[in-house]
């Protein structure tokens, strides 16, 4: 009775995945890395670690919301709409462009402005939303936000 439970089944499936993806990655990274540095001779193993550490930065970075966060999902999308978002964006994200919340509510957190924020009403962003002097953006992870530092409008993505 040594069955993999469905937690090592779901994570072999990760790894088989993730191997494919790094995989499908790393020729063109280390193709780049030569482009960028036409004139210099690249060593073989500093073209491999750089990769390593920036493809195990990347793996870091997509899975910090989840590791350091308790909050369950819906915690996440009460914290989501207190930025510029509604229900339909969060709808839009979650069936349609299958974003990561967690993540996405970190890069919130990171650039951009809460509308209970005071900064919110320090840079008029309710009258330029009111008076449609901002583009609100498409529906969903798209949409317009204000940046934290200076209130002008950004775009956040996972892109």
């Amino acid at each position: 009775m040594n069955e993999k439970t469905r937690y090592d089944q779901v994570l072999q499936k990760l790894r088989r995945e993730c191997g494919m993806l790094i995989q499908k990655y790393s020729a063109k990274l280390h193709k780049a890395s030569h482009e960028d540095q036409p004139d210099e001779k690249l060593s073989h193993m500093y073209v491999v670690i750089k990769m390593q550490e920036d493809c195990s930065r990347v793996c870091t970075e997509a899975t910090h919301g989840i590791t350091f966060s308790g909050d369950d999902e819906e915690e996440v999308i009460a914290e989501i709409l207190e930025y510029n978002y509604d229900e339909r964006d969060i709808e839009h994200m979650i069936k349609v462009e299958g974003t990561n919340l967690f993540s996405h509510l970190q890069m919130l957190n990171q650039n951009c402005i809460k509308r209970s924020d005071p900064e919110w009403s320090q840079f008029d962003i309710p009258q330029l939303l009111q008076n449609r002097k901002v583009n609100p953006g498409p529906v969903g992870g798209k949409r317009t936000q204000f940046c934290k530092n200076c209130g002008e409008q950004i775009y956040v993505s996972k892109e």
